[in-house]
């Protein structure tokens, strides 16, 4: 009930994207899905996949009316594209670090990336890493931010001319797994539009 409540106060700050973790090692998976009917269509409704089978990648879309799938395991190119083809908007996640490669980002045809940090976990490893890396990125596929962001990051956000597409919060702004502190994610919405 807590977590429908949270998500409740979160569409009425209106972000761009919310995502739902389809990955059962997490602390963060989610464990009622059909809660993601009742986000609004003008959000954005992430499904967060780890290796998910193409056919249960299907199912999701299908059955939870998400329109946007996020990649965050070894998806290959192939099967990245065979995503979009059903019709929804495809992030392909990376963990970076120093001396990510980001020639390989090419070889992908999706609608966005997103550069997380590189941790023991495929994700929610609530590190940070150095955003100035990204300034090596030079393809034209927009990409999301992600990796250890903090409430109090807006400001060096927007002074590190990191020209991300988005910003992706996750354990920074919880109370606990899956439960967002929001307000903070409100501070931290009205700081980036100043």
């Amino acid at each position: 009930m807590a977590h429908r409540q949270n998500l409740e106060q979160l569409i009425s700050i209106k972000p761009d994207y919310i995502g739902f973790i389809f990955y059962p090692k997490s602390p963060r998976n989610i464990l009622e899905p059909e809660i993601i009917l009742s986000v609004p269509t003008e959000i954005n409704r992430v499904a967060v996949v780890v290796n998910k089978p193409f056919d249960e990648i299907a199912t999701i879309i299908k059955k939870f009316n998400v329109n946007c799938i996020q990649l965050h395991g070894n998806e290959t190119p192939e099967f990245c594209s065979e995503v979009k083809k059903l019709g929804v908007t495809t992030i392909k996640a990376f963990a970076v670090d120093n001396d990510f490669n980001f020639g390989i980002t090419k070889e992908y045809n999706t609608d966005f990336f997103l550069f997380d940090a590189k941790g023991e976990k495929v994700g929610g490893n609530g590190t940070k890493y150095n955003w100035q890396i990204l300034k090596h990125y030079n393809h034209t596929t927009p990409y999301f931010l992600s990796g250890g962001i903090m409430p109090n990051d807006a400001i060096a956000l927007k002074q590190s001319c990191i020209n991300a597409y988005a910003i992706d919060i996750n354990s920074k702004f919880e109370i606990s797994p899956g439960l967002k502190d929001i307000k903070a994610v409100e501070q931290f919405k009205l700081q980036l539009s100043k």
